[in-house]
Order: structure tokens, then sequence, then C-alpha cells
């Protein structure tokens, strides 16, 4: 299960496994009591090397819980800010952002109409319009993903 939570980037690359993430006060699952459970290194676009992301267990359903930075969607190495300024480019003027692959910035776009028509939220034949982009994330979904599951699975959640 993945936790989106506020971190300080900076911060978080500089200490590595000495950040101080907050503890989840119970399982959002279940409700039951949580242990940390180690780390889990991640690559994201903010840093050259993986980062560490602290990682929970479940003592009653044994669920693992990962805390990741809500600058992120879950299982993305580009931020949301990146992905929406390379559909933004693509959109209106027609170009993609030079620091991306233009492969990459080609699936997001054809993710994203695909998405927008399987929400209801347009047809086949109409302009693809990217407000569409905060209703789908308002919505919890993620807007360039090509998973069957309209749904995310993640949670937004404050650890106490």
């Amino acid at each position: 299960m993945i936790i989106l939570v506020n971190v300080d980037i900076k911060e978080l690359i500089d200490k590595e496994r000495f950040y101080p993430w907050k503890k989840l006060s119970c399982c959002p699952k279940c409700e039951g009591k949580v242990w940390g459970h180690g780390f889990v290194q991640r690559w994201l676009d903010v840093s050259d090397s993986p980062l560490f992301l602290k990682r929970f267990f479940c003592t009653c359903c044994g669920s693992i819980m990962c805390l990741r930075p809500n600058t992120h969607f879950k299982g993305f190495y580009y931020s949301i800010k990146q992905i929406y300024s390379s559909l933004k480019k693509r959109l209106l003027a027609n170009s993609d952002l030079p620091n991306i692959y233009n492969s990459i910035q080609y699936i997001w776009m054809r993710a994203f109409k695909q998405r927008i028509i399987r929400a209801n939220l347009s047809t086949p034949f109409s302009t693809v319009q990217l407000s569409l982009f905060e209703v789908l994330v308002k919505k919890d979904i993620i807007p360039i993903s090509r998973s069957n599951k309209l749904k995310s699975d993640t949670i937004y959640y404050q650890p106490t």
C-alpha cells in the first residue's frame, strides 16, 4: 500500500535513512498497530541516486505500507509537475519538453486521452482539455496510468 505524504525532498536527499519520517498511528486498512519495516529504495527524478522511503508493517492484517512523497504519482519516476508541464506543452504548443524522452511524453499523452474517455469525461473525437487533469486527480485517478483499474489504490494520508 502506498501512502502519499508531505516530504521535504532536499532534506530527504541529504539525510537519506535518517530523515525524520512521521510514524503512522495505525494501519489505514484495519486500524491495527504498525511497526517500522525498514526502508525501500526508489528512483525519482529529484535525485541522481535512489531515495530511501520508509516502510511500515501492520501486525493485524499483515499489510506493508510505504510512505512516498506526494509530489509523485504511484509508480512514476517523474513528478506530477513535470508530467503536467509535458502534457500542457504537447496540447498547447504541439512540442515536447527537452529534458524528457519524446517517447515517454507520447505515452503520457496517449494514456491521458484514454483515461479521459474511460472516466466518461470526453468522447474519442472531442478535443482534449488540460483542465481534465485536475478533475481526474480529484477523483483519485492517475491521469497518465495505463492500468486497467480506473481508481488508484494510493492513500492520501498524513501520519501523526
